[in-house]
């Protein structure tokens, strides 16, 4: 049979339930003791009794519909999107105790979870792909789906990183082009100005080599075609001055020659 103690511990409900009970034989005590003529006083006093229980049912009922009115208002904040609210201002113990900790542990977990998703996929927007949801107290599919939202976490890192490398390599490619066509331009210029000399000589990746190639093979025909010019322009200079020696010489023989004849005609 329930005792004092157990009976403190448990819920309104089931005080009430148990007063109900009680209430009920009661009535019955009440009807026996009519039946036989029982002293009016005591009957009185067992009424008196029962009156009292049956305040004390309708006080706990009221104890309990107010309580279940706070876990309706709750959900409707949880269905919300709001989970900051709690069924914390209650005496329940027993088993409406014990459903209103699950309840309010429940709606812990819930809370957990949506606040780490929302903080991992901000930090995820913001490239900052180490800050994943925190797994410790998550269990069953709340746990499953903060793996699986971890794991996206992770593809996001690797096509990020991905990009990234992608963009580096362009931003290389268009810095060694850039750098490239200067090169050629000073040595074009260079050729322009009949200075030789200057040659592409900085190190570039494959599409650029052959450029650089073709420009120094280009510059160093020129300055084959140059030399040889400047030699063929020097051997002819030698044979004019050649020519030209041999022309006098051969003028002032004449003059001899004609100035001896006019002397013998005389």
């Amino acid at each position: 049979m329930m005792n004092l103690f157990s009976l403190s511990n448990s819920s309104s409900l089931y005080k009430a339930v148990f007063a109900a009970y009680i209430v009920a034989a009661t009535a019955i005590l009440i009807f026996v003791l009519e039946f036989f003529e029982a002293p009016i006083l005591f009957i009185v006093a067992i009424n008196l009794f029962q009156i009292g229980l049956a305040w004390f049912v309708v006080r706990m009922i009221l104890q309990t519909r107010k309580v279940f009115q706070k876990i309706g208002q709750v959900s409707k904040a949880v269905k919300n999107g709001d989970f900051h609210h709690r069924v914390i201002e209650h005496n329940e113990k027993g088993e409406v105790g014990d459903i209103i900790n699950c309840f309010n542990d429940s709606i812990d977990v819930s809370d957990a979870f949506a606040r780490e998703a929302h903080l991992a996929m901000q930090a995820s927007a913001e490239g900052r792909y180490y800050r994943k949801i925190i797994l410790s107290g998550l269990k069953g599919l709340f746990r499953k789906s903060a793996i699986g939202i971890n794991e996206a976490i992770d593809v996001m890192a690797k096509h990020a990183n991905n990009a990234e490398t992608s963009m580096n390599e362009i931003e290389r490619m268009l810095a060694e082009n850039k750098r490239g066509i200067a090169e050629i331009a000073r040595v074009l210029s260079a050729l322009a100005n009949m200075d030789l000399t200057q040659r592409v000589e900085g190190e570039y990746g494959e599409e650029f080599e052959k450029l650089k190639r073709d420009t120094n093979i280009v510059a160093d025909r020129l300055s084959e075609i140059i030399k040889q010019l400047q030699e063929t322009s020097h051997g002819l200079k030698s044979a004019t001055g050649e020519i030209l020696a041999g022309a006098n010489d051969l003028s002032d023989r004449t003059t001899k020659q004609a100035a001896t004849i006019e002397e013998t005609s005389a």
